[in-house]
């Protein structure tokens, strides 16, 4: 039995012909329809479509997109970048167009799906992932379910405030600018008198390679603000494990820090002794959304395999 695994970005769309068991049968990347929705709509049909051409029987389309989405009614209230959708029905806009089980998951979430079936949470009851990238997407796990919450906004992290705003909103307050891949990009690019868009990931790590001790005084800045948003994760969930994902995770230094950091700030209470958060890097970095987003389908049918 093989499924079409779509995963939405603000930029491409990537999909997979999967197998139940997980296993990439085919993959392909196309751009983004942001604008017009039958388009959007249009272009994951097509997907669909072309698998079912190539790989035969697809038993279902599992989606991964940002956004608040009502999994069980299918309803996205938005779609993060994807600005087309929006207050929608979208699985039933789907379904119009596709003729089997569609179903669809926040890509944070998904990632952290992925993680609890195949990777670094499994055998977890209680834990949590922090995607680092151009926002931070979390996944909270609670007795071994996704937590999704009354509003859809469970593991929204970008929206955690980690200093006090005042009386207006100031982006460098929020975990979205002071933990996010773009805000260690934008901290640099300020310190350096670099144009932000002539930076990356990949540069900033080079550049601490090179010797450069003002960016990696930056990057220990940053690490305290991710270890601060994991362990007040810590204390609300207390999970048995934090997986760190996103392009930036796969910087053996970034987690070395980031637990250096939170390792002191569970020090700081001269009364108690608090459990020190188990960070990891996640295990699937660009497969995860669809590897989630399959395990997602398959538990919304019923199948947890």
């Amino acid at each position: 039995m093989n499924y079409a695994v779509v995963d939405v970005g603000g930029t491409f769309i990537k999909y997979a012909v999967m197998t139940a068991e997980g296993e990439f049968l085919q993959k392909g990347k196309i751009p983004t329809e942001t604008q017009d929705l039958n388009l959007f709509l249009e272009s994951i049909a097509n997907i669909y479509r072309e698998a079912a051409a190539n790989q035969g029987d697809i038993a279902g389309v599992a989606l991964s997109m940002p956004g608040f989405l009502d999994v069980e009614t299918g309803y996205a209230y938005n779609g993060g970048g994807v600005r087309c959708v929006k207050e929608i029905n979208l699985i039933e806009a789907l379904r119009e167009r596709i003729p089997v089980p569609v179903t669809m998951e926040n890509d944070a979430r998904c990632a952290a799906l992925a993680e609890l079936w195949h990777g670094n949470l499994a055998g977890c009851r209680n834990a949590a992932a922090v995607i680092l990238g151009t926002g931070v997407g979390g996944g909270i796990i609670v007795n071994g379910e996704i937590l999704r919450g009354k509003h859809f906004v469970a593991g929204e992290l970008s929206y955690f405030m980690l200093e006090d705003m005042g009386v207006e909103f100031d982006e460098k307050t929020i975990a979205a600018r002071a933990a996010s891949a773009r805000g260690l990009v934008s901290m640099v690019a300020e310190a350096k008198g670099i144009p932000e868009e002539e930076l990356d990931g990949v540069k900033v790590f080079r550049m601490i390679d090179d010797g450069d001790a003002a960016v990696r005084e930056i990057l220990w800045k940053f690490a305290g603000n991710v270890a601060r948003l994991i362990c007040n994760i810590q204390i609300i969930i207390d999970p048995e494990r934090v997986v760190v994902g996103g392009g930036i995770s796969t910087q053996p230094l970034l987690i070395e820090m980031i637990r250096d950091q939170a390792r002191n700030m569970m020090k700081l209470f001269p009364w108690t002794e608090l459990p020190v958060p188990d960070i990891v890097p996640c295990k699937f970095f660009n497969d995860s959304n669809l590897i989630g987003a399959l395990y997602s389908h398959k538990s919304q049918l019923g199948d947890k395999s």
